[in-house]
């Protein structure tokens, strides 16, 4: 009992730790001004890591480094143990020219059966050669009269044109059913999609370009260029996001040798939408494919039956 306790209470707590990540919100700061690049991730209040190196990362980091390091182990020596003396080995002189002898004999008798062997071996290998001759004659002669069939066969194949004509209503069927697939999923995961990129929330945005050039023309050519570039990629980002406008000041710099472009912006974001939204799919798409479709075959399964 005591062990189902505590895995209760550990699953318990696994699932308060879902749902508070599901809940809090992920987010971050970004910035770009003097030519700097600036950020910063968070969970809620929690300051995760940024780009002076702060955040909880940034002091488990700082930690690693002033941990002292582990002095290393010496290496173990092995004494070298002293060899007594009066003890070394002695070889007896009537064993070795034994051992001689005995050589001498086997290297005489080898040499006798290596020619035997030799004369032999070409033997075998003359009558190899032969049998391989004969198989291959014989392997021929039956593809040949095989060949022969297969060509006495085909004079009696026709061509179906109702086999051809089922196959392609067959590839029709198959395409329909795929593009009914395709847009029913797209039609039940269209709310849910669009619900999260509505939960990414873009906020104090801040936007502040000088398009110089020390031609009158070109600056002003330029500076039409880039405003309307920067407030259409505003009014579609402002469709698909949320997005919450802090300054958009976009002015042309006459004579100036360097443009500025400064910008900034902050983005949160929950977990919790992108659950909700794949609930919302998996429902949708229940109720209004997957039922329908096998509703549509009981059907036409009993019609088939009825008429049989």
């Amino acid at each position: 009992m005591i062990v189902l306790k505590i895995l209760l209470w550990i699953l318990l707590a696994v699932i308060g730790l879902i749902i508070v990540v599901c809940i809090l919100p992920v987010g971050g700061e970004v910035s770009y001004i003097d030519g700097k690049v600036s950020y910063k991730v968070k969970l809620w209040l929690l300051n995760i890591m940024d780009s002076d190196g702060g955040g909880v990362l940034g002091w488990l980091k700082k930690r690693k480094k002033n941990a002292k390091p582990k002095k290393p182990k010496k290496p173990k020596t092995v004494k070298a143990k002293k060899k007594k003396k009066g003890k070394e080995d002695t070889l007896v002189p009537d064993v070795v020219q034994k051992d001689e002898d005995t050589a001498l004999t086997t290297i005489s008798d080898d040499t006798g059966l290596t020619e035997q062997t030799e004369t032999q071996s070409a033997e075998v290998r003359e009558e190899k050669k032969a049998d391989e001759v004969q198989d291959t004659g014989k392997s021929k002669e039956k593809k040949k009269s095989k060949k022969k069939k297969k060509s006495k066969e085909t004079y009696y194949e026709f061509d179906d044109d109702e086999d051809e004509e089922e196959d392609e209503k067959e590839k029709k069927k198959s395409i329909g059913e795929i593009l009914e697939l395709v847009t029913g999923i797209w039609h039940s995961a269209k709310r849910p999609l669009r619900s999260i990129l509505k939960g990414f929330k873009f906020s104090d945005v801040y936007i502040d370009f000088v398009i110089a050039d020390e031609d009158a023309y070109k600056c002003a050519m330029n500076y039409a260029k880039y405003s309307t570039i920067i407030y259409n990629a505003l009014r579609v980002f402002s469709d698909l996001f949320t997005v919450r406008l802090k300054t958009v000041d976009i002015q042309p710099g006459f004579g100036d040798k360097k443009s500025r472009w400064d910008a900034a912006l902050k983005l949160h974001f929950r977990v919790g939408t992108m659950v909700i939204a794949g609930v919302w799919f998996l429902v949708t798409y229940i109720f209004r494919i997957f039922i329908p479709k096998k509703l549509k075959a009981r059907k036409a399964k009993k019609a088939a039956q009825v008429q049989e």
